[in-house]
């Protein structure tokens, strides 16, 4: 049950700050991927793959602009 209540309640954990390596789109795709609002997600898994995409041809992120 605690850990329920901490999943709703509390922000998860930046990915950089477990491994400072992880490129800051990477971040920061994980961390729209964890928004408790379901509006502050990505709203279709395109939408994600896209950002991905863009990520690995080094090219700036739709999700973001």
């Amino acid at each position: 049950m605690d850990v329920a209540l901490s999943i709703l309640k509390e922000d998860p954990i930046p990915p950089r700050r477990l491994c400072p390596n992880i490129p800051q789109e990477v971040e920061n795709i994980c961390l729209k991927c964890l928004q408790k609002k379901p509006k502050m997600r990505y709203q279709t898994a395109k939408a994600f793959a896209t950002d991905i995409e863009l990520f690995l041809q080094k090219k700036p992120l739709k999700g973001f602009a």
